[in-house]
């Protein structure tokens, strides 16, 4: 199966991407949403450490918009980012 995904990080402002995931199972597209939550982590301070970047399953009902200091877009999805605690 093909399945894409919103990726969105932030420091200042965020920056949100479509990624395309291939996988087979529920568990194997979970684990590379998690992978890229990772992948696309922000460093912030010595304070915070690293902030993993949230992750959606994209629909065509989201929420796009256009940064103001940074380019880019923001997103906000209709279905919500995953929790992976």
């Amino acid at each position: 199966m093909k399945t894409r995904l919103i990726v969105s990080k932030m420091r200042y402002e965020t920056l949100a991407v479509t990624v395309d995931v291939n996988h087979e199972t529920e568990r194997g597209l979970m684990r590379r949403a998690k992978q890229l939550s990772n992948e696309h982590a922000v460093y912030w301070d010595n304070w915070e450490g690293c902030i993993p970047a949230q992750v959606a399953i994209a629909s065509k009902g989201d929420s796009w918009g256009y940064n103001s200091i940074i380019s880019g877009q923001w997103c906000q999805p209709v279905n919500d980012w995953l929790d992976f605690s």
